[in-house]
């Protein structure tokens, strides 16, 4: 995952995060269902979209939109920040398990979670995000 975030910071900054973001995505696409159309047929691929078509389109919206800001912001800070920022997703992930589901969490993985965000908000501060 670290190099695809790499390569999409690199490609926004030469050429367009819109662009790339669409031609990577299609490319996707194509190989992802030549795939699936060799490995289970065609008709597997139609009848997912048919039962499954309101989910699988907000969600490739919203994957979408996320990727497309994601290279955006490459453009405006350094790779390795933005990355950094994007993945602490993790830490949103172990609040709402914990708050939602009521889990309870390990002592090495409080320590994570309170790195992780102090991670976060130091790299922001340092390159003006807060």
């Amino acid at each position: 995952l670290a190099l695809v975030n790499f390569l999409v910071g690199v490609s926004a900054q030469k050429t367009s995060p819109l662009f790339i973001m669409w031609f990577s995505h299609t490319a996707l696409a194509v190989i992802c269902f030549v795939y699936i159309c060799f490995r289970e047929g065609a008709r597997s691929i139609f009848a997912g979209l048919k039962k499954y078509f309101g989910l699988i389109l907000g969600m490739a919206a919203i994957d979408n939109v996320a990727w497309v800001f994601f290279a955006s912001a490459t453009t405006l800070i350094p790779i390795s920040i933005a990355t950094t920022i994007s993945e602490s997703y993790i830490a949103l992930s172990v609040f709402l398990g914990t708050f939602l589901n009521k889990e309870r969490l390990k002592n090495h993985q409080i320590i994570g979670v309170i790195l992780v965000i102090t991670s976060v908000i130091i790299l922001s501060s340092i390159t003006g995000g807060l």
